[in-house]
């Protein structure tokens, strides 16, 4: 996760250059950095929950693997809910931490990989008939905000069900006292329900 925030600045810093003078002659090169730290962050989002799931016995290939879609993809069926879900975390008065759904709609799996599958498309050039010297792409600047809005959205304060372990994970991007990263484990009791 800092990791993470360490690559939304520098996103933040690219599209304030590109803010400046969308003209300039290197505004693409920012606007592809923009484009190549969406993609990281999507496969940081893997990567780590991979990590929170090693407990599971992953196999050896997943282990290696580094493709953010072929992870959750495998991922899904030993836990169908290893996928980050956005939560609203407030401590009342007491101090007690209380955890919502928050509103709105957010990022979900699917959504993800497809930010990631169109990363992958902007960032390769293309072959010599779909790019000919001197074709310049078209970026959307726009699209990668909206990109970088539904990440923040799914990760500033987002839980990670292991249901097989009886666990849950709750990340708080931003929880610490100077803004770290925190992350809470809660062990379920009597883990799994008796029927």
């Amino acid at each position: 996760m800092g990791e993470i925030k360490t690559r939304v600045q520098s996103i933040y810093v690219s599209l304030s250059r590109i803010k400046a003078d969308r003209n300039a002659p290197t505004a693409f090169t920012d606007v592809e950095s923009c484009v190549l730290q969406i993609r990281f962050i999507c496969e940081l989002v893997a990567l780590g929950a991979l990590l929170a799931h090693e407990g599971l016995g992953l196999n050896k290939r997943l282990r290696k693997d580094w493709n953010a879609e072929a992870i959750f993809d495998a991922l899904s069926k030993v836990n169908p809910h290893c996928f980050p879900h956005p939560v609203k975390a407030e401590r009342d008065a007491t101090g007690r931490l209380n955890i919502g759904s928050p509103p709105g709609l957010f990022l979900n799996r699917q959504g993800l990989q497809k930010i990631y599958s169109e990363c992958g498309r902007l960032l390769h050039r293309g072959s010599l008939k779909q790019a000919p010297i001197g074709f310049a792409k078209n970026y959307d600047v726009d699209e990668i905000n909206v990109w970088l809005n539904e990440l923040k959205k799914l990760l500033s304060d987002h839980v990670v069900l292991i249901l097989p372990e009886g666990q849950i994970l709750l990340v708080h991007m931003f929880g610490g006292p100077t803004g770290e990263v925190v992350v809470y484990r809660a062990i379920l009791p009597e883990w799994p329900l008796q029927e």
